[in-house]
């Protein structure tokens, strides 16, 4: 029977030989399949039945990603020696993304982490290489030019010579040169992976919201500019518990996670609750435009306003045991009152996790014991069945012994039966032979 991870959380967040404690520093830990080493119930490996790590492995030249997940069957996950399977991610960007995305379909709240260490770990990897490129050499000036001629050797060994330009070729050359690429520069636009863009043009201040451009280079013309929208899911946590914050080379507003205090509210009967939530919103594509033309780059700010809302107003319609025993059921009405909110502002909930329910000391006590006794019932619930299968069982053996005794006893009858008949008909078929043969003795002798 395994045990719930809420029960399992409580047993080993401050007893665990994984843990690491350091002043000012936030708790941490060296259990394996913990993705960010914090001691936090979302990324627990030992807790969870959903666990995700991804780490560096090297062995001599050979350089590859790992990655760690909790065995698919019960009866595995619940071994230590074989409860975490792990497998090769590709280091490959796109194939290595696409792998740890569908992995994670049922932890959205780990995509962004682990997209996050899987791009650094990719970077670690990587080495500086030497590109060589062309050499000019100069030959000695002479009188017929005062800059000489300019000699190109390339890579391979061959060389060709531009011919003689004066000071003032030079300079319309170079004059065309730079405004080239300098109008060819302010006329390109791209739009990052992973993000979508409006364009938008700075001197007549018109955003073209009909289209959405992907991830390319796009030639735009002059004053014209990309805004850019996150592409990917993004994450809002309400959680008083440290995290470690998303970095790289993409920009904060386009690989986004925000972070805010807990929601602090009270239950349907009154009682003091703080609730720390994780969910996943993703913007619509075919409607980025009209989101732009609404609320223009602001839209995070009213969606963090109108979630919170919504949180607290569907948290006061449980009572304080509903937060426990239908926890599931709480969560999965919470998405979809954020879904139906959102859609009305050009997104969707991807996905919504309930990371920590708080409730007064006193009252969250009585409903750990009162888990634990339910857990002990059903436990000896389990024991009488057992108990009661072995009794029927030994009934049946009994039964099925009786039977054979039966059958054995009846064949050992059947057997001496059979063999006394035989052996009597034997006797008599001797006794009748031995009197036709005495009768024909008699006849012959005349006696």
């Amino acid at each position: 029977m395994s045990m719930s991870p809420d029960i399992m959380w409580q047993c080993v967040k401050k007893n665990s030989a994984f843990l690491r404690k350091s002043r000012n520093m936030p708790v941490m830990s060296a259990e394996p399949g913990n993705l960010c080493s914090l001691n936090s119930f979302k990324y627990s490996g030992l807790a969870n039945r959903k666990v995700l790590d991804i780490s560096p492995k090297i062995a001599g030249k050979k350089e590859s990603i790992v990655l760690t997940l909790r065995h698919a069957k019960a009866s595995r996950a619940c071994r230590p020696s074989s409860m975490l399977v792990k497998s090769g991610v590709s280091k490959s960007g796109k194939k290595g993304t696409a792998a740890i995305v569908k992995v994670l379909s049922n932890r959205q709240d780990l995509l962004e982490e682990s997209l996050t260490k899987y791009q650094k770990i990719r970077r670690s990897f990587k080495k500086k290489q030497l590109v060589v490129g062309l050499e000019d050499q100069r030959r000695p000036q002479t009188g017929d030019s005062p800059l000489g001629s300019l000699s190109l050797v390339l890579k391979g060994g061959d060389s060709f010579e531009m011919p003689e330009l004066s000071h003032t070729s030079y300079g319309g050359v170079g004059c065309l040169v730079v405004l080239s690429a300098f109008f060819a520069a302010i006329s390109v636009g791209s739009v990052e992976p992973l993000t979508y863009g409006i364009r938008y043009n700075g001197f007549n201040k018109y955003a073209e919201v009909d289209r959405v451009y992907h991830n390319g280079r796009y030639f735009i013309g002059p004053w014209n500019s990309f805004v850019l929208f996150p592409a990917v899911a993004q994450t809002i946590e309400f959680s008083n518990q440290p995290r470690l914050v998303s970095s790289g080379t993409r920009k904060d507003a386009h690989w986004h996670r925000e972070g805010y205090a807990a929601l602090h509210t009270r239950t349907k009967e009154g009682l003091a609750l703080d609730l720390e939530v994780s969910l996943q919103y993703k913007l619509k594509e075919n409607e980025v435009g009209l989101l732009y033309e609404e609320f223009n780059t602001n839209y995070q700010a009213m969606f963090t306003s109108t979630i919170r809302d919504t949180l607290i107003k569907a948290a006061a319609e449980y009572e304080a045991y509903q937060l426990w025993e239908e926890r599931k059921q709480v969560g999965d009405r919470m998405q979809e009152l954020v879904n139906e909110v959102l859609a009305v502002t050009y997104a969707e909930c991807w996905g919504l996790q309930l990371l920590d329910i708080s409730l007064p000391a006193e009252f969250d006590k009585s409903i750990v014991a009162t888990q634990i006794q339910s857990q002990t019932i059903a436990t000896m619930q389990y024991l009488q069945v057992a108990t009661k299968t072995r009794a029927e069982t030994r009934v049946i053996e009994a039964e099925f012994a009786r039977k054979v005794k039966v059958i054995r006893a009846g064949a050992r009858a059947n057997y001496t039966l059979t063999t006394k008949v035989a052996r009597a008909k034997a006797k008599q078929t001797i006794l009748n032979a031995e009197a036709s043969v005495l009768g024909q003795a008699r006849t012959r002798l005349k006696l």
